[in-house]
């Protein structure tokens, strides 16, 4: 009821004016206080609905690496990558590259379920828990998924300040397919799941570095940067 009553009142302001009272605040709060200008950040999963509350990670992100940086935005419903293309081109914001498909350890076509009105809430049939009780209120789509350094091929990524991963479920399922290479180069990653609960993170290299405002942050331990 709640998020149903905020998002009644956010998505009449305009895109101009909330991204800009969210970003003041944001920049004192992770994982955004992490951002520098120049960085790289990689974004999955960006829902129309948190974009139109003012709250996506991405237009955040890109205010705080500013010209010189780049967001990478992982993103396989169509709706939202619409939604996004014409919120950056408001907002004068270019150092967005959009992705439209879905991240996973490998190449292929999944079943991805769709939550209409609230596609936060999306996730890939496989990490479903079959225990809940809202198959219901969820669409079935098929979605091409592949690899990040497979999506990612053909650009010059050095370093990667932030990995974030909005995805319900499937983290350890696209880390997989980061390859080790970009991995190494990657110094934080922010999940939604406690990684203190689930040992796959330590055995990428990765320790609880504290909470931010969607879940977790993790840092690389043996993280260098290449300058």
């Amino acid at each position: 009821m709640f998020r149903k009553a905020s998002y009644f009142v956010l998505w009449r302001l305009p895109y101009s004016f909330k991204y800009q009272v969210f970003n003041r605040y944001l920049r004192g709060v992770s994982p955004y206080k992490l951002i520098r200008k120049g960085d790289t950040v990689i974004q999955v999963g960006a829902p129309w609905d948190i974009l139109r509350s003012g709250r996506s990670r991405s237009i955040h992100f890109a205010f705080g690496v500013g010209s010189r940086g780049r967001i990478f935005v992982v993103e396989p419903v169509a709706e939202s990558v619409e939604a996004m293309k014409g919120v950056l081109d408001l907002l004068d914001l270019y150092n967005v590259i959009q992705i439209p498909f879905g991240a996973w350890s490998h190449r292929d076509t999944l079943k991805f379920l769709v939550d209409p009105s609230h596609p936060a809430a999306n996730l890939v049939d496989e990490v479903f828990v079959e225990t809940r009780q809202d198959r219901s209120s969820f669409v079935e789509q098929s979605i091409e998924v592949d690899a990040i350094s497979s999506l990612l091929t053909g650009h010059d990524i050095a370093n990667v300040r932030l990995l974030s991963l909005t995805t319900n479920g499937s983290e350890m399922k696209i880390l997989d397919g980061v390859g080790a290479t970009l991995l190494a180069q990657t110094e934080f990653l922010s999940v939604i799941d406690d990684p203190r609960q689930n040992s796959g993170y330590a055995s990428l290299g990765f320790e609880y570095y504290g909470e931010d405002d969607r879940g977790y942050l993790l840092r690389n331990k043996n993280y260098k940067s290449l300058g």
